[in-house]
Parts: C-alpha cells; structure tokens; sequence
C-alpha cells in the first residue's frame, strides 16, 4: 500500500473515463495495490464516482 495509508486499512479506487493518452499502459502494471477500473466511455466525474462506491469496501469515501 501506499505510504499514506501504511497505518491504516484502506483501498484504492482509481477510474479512467475512457482517457486516450496512454495512462491505462502506463498504470496498468505499476500499482498492484490500487483497484484500476477502466471505463468504455467518458460518463463523467460524478458517474465515475458513483461506479466507484459501488465496487468501495469500506465505509468511507472522498475523492
């Protein structure tokens, strides 16, 4: 995990709305404790969050 969550439990959540500038080949590999979902579509920044609350484990969220 992260520095940032090293004392705590803690998940990460990153969504790509379907970017166009490599950024999926680039994370993709290099982050195996971030959960990466990679969407079809741009939908938006509020949708995007809401496709995140739904895979979330934990109580709380901020983005």
């Amino acid at each position: 995990m992260v520095k940032a969550c090293s004392n705590i439990e803690a998940e990460i959540l990153v969504i790509d709305n379907n970017s166009t500038d490599g950024s999926r080949e680039f994370f993709a590999n290099r982050f195996s404790q971030v959960q990466f979902i990679w969407q079809q579509e741009n939908a938006g920044f509020a949708k995007a969050n809401n496709e995140a609350l739904k895979l979330a484990k934990g109580k709380r969220f901020c983005s």
